[in-house]
């Protein structure tokens, strides 16, 4: 039976590689010392059946994943590439209009963008060697993924707590409005886009007392607000400790992945 080659693409340009190298071969070792699989870390493209991860740089933004000051990547990868711009510049912010009001998600640091690159590289490995379907391990869903962020295969829209912004009434906090302030242009600032509808994701927003701001604001019309009313919008320190918390931690395989990649591997298999 053939070794197959793991090729790493354009791996010693990204921050803190050394590390990500590390967590690499640490997931895949059963594979490496079964005999199933070679890695090599210089991006060689080998004769031998290859598979190939490679580190893209540049990301395509859009309307819908850079909103003012606010960076949020769909993903932060594919299968067989690692967007390592949307991960460092995944960021959340009070007023999506003010870059100063801004956080990014992961920190400059091994422990927070150096881990953040390792995880989902391993993640993205991870389907290509064939981890793609609800039945490769419990609790899959029908990508591959899991809500399980103990695992490599998570992915935070399942995590059980997770919930868009504008759905997200545990994640709250209250906001006074002040002259000069209409729903729309609040609404601008938190992030609910388009501008011309994001108000009415604002105005339906409830808050942890389970009320919506239309039941808060008191003229029950939503062209017609008046200062010192709260209303309720987005907690982003809350939000950011709790992305954080379930990006960063540390993650594995269930003995049922890693048999399925070996015999996906042994195979010779490929989705490339």
């Amino acid at each position: 039976m053939a070794t197959r080659q793991l090729s790493l693409l354009n791996l010693a340009t990204v921050p803190f590689h050394d590390d990500v190298a590390a967590m690499i071969k640490s997931a895949f070792e059963p594979l490496v010392s079964a005999g199933d699989l070679e890695i090599d870390l210089s991006g060689t493209k080998f004769d031998l059946p290859t598979y190939e991860l490679e580190f893209v740089k540049k990301t395509a933004w859009s309307p819908v994943t850079h909103k003012g000051c606010q960076f949020l990547p769909a993903n932060y990868g594919v299968s067989g590439q690692v967007f390592v711009e949307s991960i460092q510049r995944k960021n959340f912010c009070t007023d999506v209009t003010r870059c100063d009001t801004c956080e990014t998600l992961f920190r400059n640091s091994k422990d927070e963008l150096g881990k953040q690159i390792g995880q989902v590289a391993v993640h993205e490995i991870g389907h290509l060697f064939g981890l793609n379907a609800a039945a490769d391990f419990k609790g899959a869903d029908v990508e591959g993924h899991t809500g399980d962020a103990a695992n490599f295969m998570f992915a935070i829209t399942r995590h059980k707590d997770f919930q868009l912004p504008e759905l997200d009434s545990q994640r709250t906090r209250k906001y006074k409005i002040v002259k000069g302030d209409w729903l729309s242009k609040i609404a601008l600032r938190v992030g609910f886009w388009p501008p011309n509808e994001g108000w009415k994701l604002l105005y339906a927003l409830k808050g942890k007392d389970g009320k919506s701001n239309k039941e808060l604001l008191r003229s029950g019309d939503p062209n017609l607000i008046f200062p010192g009313e709260e209303i309720w919008v987005p907690d982003i320190p809350q939000r950011i400790a709790f992305t954080r918390a379930a990006e960063l931690q540390t993650k594995s395989f269930t003995a049922e992945q890693i048999a399925t990649m070996r015999a996906f591997v042994q195979a010779g298999k490929t989705i490339q």
